[in-house]
């Protein structure tokens, strides 16, 4: 099974609490000049997805844009965005209009509670990986250091938990996930290995947990060709066995075990998971097209392999 996501998703389609209070009617819109209008500053490393900008521009050409975007009244005839990034570019850039609607909150002028309300408003629905949240921890420190605000360790964690909404052991875990390989970082995002269980490599040389890293990818294909599943998180124990035989010098390539029957079962089941995902009415068609092509080059392939045995 692939893993539960640690720190929760974000769905910048619907409406979030924002410090406090949250909206629910129309009534409380205002169209706003998309001129007028600017992006958080605390965006900044905040993934934006071009697929789902797409989608969101298709979906507003048909029913227009049905939630407005969350602002912050600058007080100077601009706002700033609190959630609705993605939104904003999909009804203003793509689809080109000079207003938006939007509901407007007061400005709040302490920077650490306008944090704390940003990722509360683009983080609960959206899957993010490990290293997001790292960048997420540096930022937030250095809004804290621009306020003059850090004072012990203690006060910078509780400061920090308040700002991101996670707890004070995710906070120390991150930070010493932030110091782990790219390659083990990559794999974590991958949904091969939890934030948790990738720390118990953080002993290991540099070289060593790049080492790790391809043994957990080449286990993980090996494991989805296998099984009647998608390539999902190793268990502890396989992790362990990993970093066990990397310790010991033992490690051997995983990928030279996969037999052929191995390799065409994993191109197959990769393909149809590919056809599974199509969404949009354009990418079914595309899908449908794929599958009457493929089934008549695999006619040709099973008259072709027959007429050889």
């Amino acid at each position: 099974m692939a893993r539960k996501d640690t720190y929760g998703k974000a769905d910048d389609l619907h409406f979030f609490k924002v410090n406090g209070t949250e909206s629910s009617s129309n009534s409380e819109y205002q169209h706003i000049p998309a001129s007028k209008i600017k992006m958080s500053p605390f965006n900044e490393g905040m993934p934006m997805d071009e697929k789902m900008i797409s989608e969101y521009a298709d979906s507003m050409r048909k029913t227009g844009l049905l939630q407005p975007i969350s602002v912050y009244d600058l007080n100077d005839g601009t706002f700033e965005i609190i959630s609705g990034h993605q939104r904003f570019v999909a009804w203003c850039t793509i689809l080109n209009h000079p207003t938006i609607p939007a509901v407007v909150r007061p400005n709040e002028p302490d920077v650490r509670k306008r944090f704390a309300a940003h990722t509360d408003a683009n983080t609960k629905n959206r899957k993010l990986d490990g290293r997001f949240w790292c960048s997420r921890i540096t930022q937030a420190k250095k809004v804290l250091s621009k306020t003059g605000s850090i004072g012990s360790r203690a006060d910078e964690i509780k400061q920090l938990t308040e700002m991101l909404g996670i707890g004070q052991a995710q906070i120390y875990r991150l930070e010493s996930f932030a110091n782990l390989s790219p390659a083990l970082q990559e794999c974590e995002a991958k949904g091969l290995l939890s934030v948790k269980k990738s720390l118990l490599a953080k002993g290991l040389e540099l070289n060593q947990q790049e080492m790790v890293a391809e043994e957990v990818k080449n286990f993980a294909v090996h494991k989805a060709a296998t099984e009647e599943e998608d390539v999902s998180e190793l268990t502890e124990q396989e992790f362990i066995s990993i970093l066990n035989n990397v310790k010991k010098g033992t490690a051997k390539p995983t990928k030279s075990r996969l037999s052929y029957a191995d390799k065409t079962a994993q191109a197959g089941k990769s393909f149809l998971k590919m056809l599974s995902k199509s969404k949009t009415t354009q990418e079914k068609q595309a899908a449908l097209e794929a599958i009457n092509e493929l089934r008549k080059k695999l006619d040709e392939a099973e008259n072709k392999i027959r007429s050889t045995t």
